[in-house]
């Protein structure tokens, strides 16, 4: 039965399914959009972040506050061996020839033993503010 004022109709509209979109009616003015820049770079910045705490926590002489002051030390240290080597001149051939150089004394450990006191050394000479 349909009535006159249109009450059949409203309820079929409503009891069906919609089949279309509402942009599409835009003929063409719907376009995929692009990429969110914000969020990505938000998400690349909190992922850094995150990678540079666990690098200083891990190496705090490369990568922490004071790595800098370490750094600076290190070359304080070269000058006065390259001075001392001036002065007294080259160590004695007779001597066994030492491999490691400052740098890979001070940067490079051969076990997690001698790293862990170099940290506890590190933590002492340089205390984070």
């Amino acid at each position: 039965m349909r009535s006159r004022n249109g009450t059949h109709k409203i309820s079929q509209s409503l009891s069906r399914r919609v089949t279309h979109y509402a942009t599409r009616t835009l003929a063409g003015a719907h376009r995929p959009r692009g990429p969110d820049e914000l969020h990505q770079l938000s998400r690349i910045l909190t992922q850094y972040l995150r990678i540079a705490r666990r690098m200083e926590k891990r190496d705090p002489h490369l990568f922490g506050p004071r790595a800098r002051d370490y750094f600076l030390d290190t070359l304080r240290v070269e000058r006065q061996q390259e001075a001392l080597h001036k002065i007294y001149g080259p160590p004695d051939p007779s001597q066994p020839a030492r491999v490691s150089t400052l740098w890979t004394d001070r940067y490079h450990f051969s076990s997690p033993s001698e790293y862990r006191k170099f940290l506890k050394w590190f933590r002492e000479q340089y205390p984070s503010s």
